[in-house]
Order: structure tokens, then sequence, then C-alpha cells
């Protein structure tokens, strides 16, 4: 067993940006208990007597004088703090027979579950580190400490707080090959980007609309984020379109688990892109011809109209009720279809799914 040697500390990090950490991101909450291993209590149990007793508290203490930025990660996003706690078990090692080491003890956030769980609450990051501060490799402990926060990193999700008080959830590192793979619309923030992640692994493995309605639920957040990227019909037509994206079909997803369930809504877009107009066909809803306009950045639907009387369905811009469409790419395989009213407030939002070629 290990000896438990210090009381827990609360160590409140309130330290000026040294010139050596001023780009780095310290965590403000650290919370550290400590203990001596084994072999390290069997060590000063039988230590010379001319040499002075090992005094873990009183090194801890000097390595945080010599390194304030001992509890610091490199730059991940300017101006923020971090909110995430820190919770360190520190083991005292005796180095001339054990070696240090990095135990990180919270749950990985990167499964589909983990990521459908991350909020803006700071979950604690629990690590267990063994120090070795008896022989020449004491020297290295600096080295060891960050090299096992940034092996947290990449697999813990980060809260930061920005310079305007806006709190952000960091997605863990080792993700970002996947947002990559996945081309995750760079418009959204870290938490919407794990949440999309998630939603669209789960498109590509099920071949399916999302079964869980707190995905729907959340678009109007993802809209928020993404309402200013700009509609692109050459993109339209190359991703949306099945004779020009490899056969991959498009299914529109509705905020029901029953639709979804009883409709196969296929749906299929044509661009005319220099004529800045676009003809979506929908099993359920027919086929219409939007027009793109360029001011407002969406798409319209101008009805059949003679003398200014509309026939048929018209546009909410004309006094119909055919609202304003604007498409959104969130990743290589899914779209938010927005419907707006003439303002650009959205009324109904929903996701179309690319799904992969059978």
């Amino acid at each position: 067993m290990r000896r438990p040697l210090l009381p827990t500390l609360l160590l409140l990090l309130a330290l000026t940006a040294g010139a050596a950490w001023a780009g780095d991101l310290r965590f403000g909450n650290v919370r550290v208990r400590s203990s001596m291993s084994e072999l390290l209590v069997d060590k000063e149990a039988h230590r010379d007597s001319l040499l002075p007793p090992f005094d873990p508290e009183y090194e801890f203490k000097e390595l945080l004088r010599r390194e304030p930025g001992l509890w610091s990660l490199g730059g991940l996003v300017d101006g923020s703090d971090i909110v995430t706690e820190l919770d360190v078990e520190l083991v005292f090692v005796d180095g001339m027979r054990e070696d240090q080491s990095c135990e990180i003890l919270s749950e990985a956030d990167t499964s589909e579950a983990a990521l459908a769980k991350l909020d803006t609450v700071a979950r604690p990051w629990r690590l267990r580190l063994g120090l070795d501060f008896v022989s020449g490799a004491s020297t290295t402990v600096l080295d060891h400490v960050q090299s096992c926060l940034e092996m947290a990193r990449e697999r813990l999700a980060l809260v930061v707080r920005r310079e305007d008080g806006e709190i952000e959830v960091l997605p863990p590192k080792s993700l970002d090959d996947q947002i990559r793979e996945y081309r995750l619309n760079a418009e959204l923030d870290g938490l919407m980007t794990a949440r999309v992640l998630k939603v669209s692994r789960e498109v590509r493995r099920t071949a399916s609309c999302p079964r869980n309605v707190e995905d729907y639920r959340l678009l109007l957040d993802v809209w928020r984020d993404v309402e200013k990227t700009p509609t692109d019909l050459y993109q339209l037509e190359q991703e949306l379109n099945r004779e020009r994206n490899g056969g991959r079909a498009v299914m529109s997803c509705a905020f029901s688990r029953e639709h979804n369930r009883r409709y196969s809504d296929d749906w299929s877009l044509r661009c005319d892109v220099d004529g800045e107009r676009c003809t979506i066909a929908q099993s359920r809803d027919g086929t219409k011809t939007w027009r793109y306009d360029d001011k407002a950045d969406r798409l319209y639907y101008r009805g059949f109209r003679l003398l200014g009387i509309g026939f048929g369905a018209q546009s909410v811009r004309d006094g119909g009720k055919v609202l304003d469409l604007k498409l959104i790419p969130l990743s290589v395989n899914l779209y938010l279809e927005a419907y707006v009213d003439v303002d650009g407030t959205p009324v109904a939002l929903g996701l179309l799914t690319v799904q992969e070629q059978e």
C-alpha cells in the first residue's frame, strides 16, 4: 500500500504569466493528494542515517516555485482560461527501482455515448502521477507532468472560458482526425462539433436517420453556429445531386421517430449554377424549383402568378406559406435543412443525410 503523506491541497493557481509560460493555459483549480509508494517507504525506513530524510512536501513546493506553469497546457484558444478542474493523485516513487508513471482515471470522452453527454459542466480531469524526486530522473519531473497532461488532452474534453466570458467545450484532441475525415463545418463551436460528429458517425454506421430526439432538439443551437455559412450552389450540386455524388442517396429526416420509422422520404436536388436555381424533389412533398437570392443568401420559391395574382402554392415573400430555404453542410454526410421566414428566422429545422453507396 502507498502511505498517505500530505493532506488534500486545493491549489488555486492565480499566478502571474511568466515569460516561459505566457502563451499557455493554466488549470486554475488544481486539487492535489499525495502519498509515497511502498518501495519509497521501504527506502526511507532503511536509509543511511547520514543522509537527510526525503521530504516530498518540500520537494513538491520547490518544484512549483521553480516551475509556476507546472499545471499548464500549450495555447489552445487565445485569451481563454481553463474551467475544467484538475484532480491529481501524486505518488512519490523510488526512481532507482520503479519508473515514473501516468494514469488517466477519467473515462475517455471519445465514444458516441460520451460525446452525447458533453456539456458546459466542467467534468474534472482525474490523474494519478508517479513522480521520481530521488534519482537522476528527478530532472525530468516537469517533462513527465507535461506529457501526462498532453495524454489526458488526447482523451478528455476541456472546458474553457473565452475573453468575452463565453464557455466553450473543446473535444478531445484524438478526435481531430475524425473531425477532418467527416469535414465538420468550421463554424461549429467545440461542443457542437462533438455532437455533430456523434450524429455523423451514427448515420454512417446505421445508414438511416438519427434515432435520438435530442439530436433534433439541438438543431437550433447548431443553426446559431452555422447560419452565416455562405450558400454554395456548386457544392450543393456536387454533394446532393445523386448523379454527381457517386450515387449516394439523400434522405430528409424529421423531428419524429415515428415519421423516420414509417417513411423513407427520398430527397433529390439538381442545381443550375449559372441560372442560380435548384430543383428539389421529395417523395412526399413533390417537386419545386427554387431561385437563389444572393443578398439574403438563401433559396426562395416563386409560384405561378398572373397579373399579380398568385395561383397555387406561393412564397411567404408573396403572402403565401412556402418558406425560404437554406441548406448548410454540417459534415460529409449531414446537411442542415432550414426553412426560414422573410426575416431569416428559422421556422422549421431538419437534417439531410447523405448515405454511403450500397
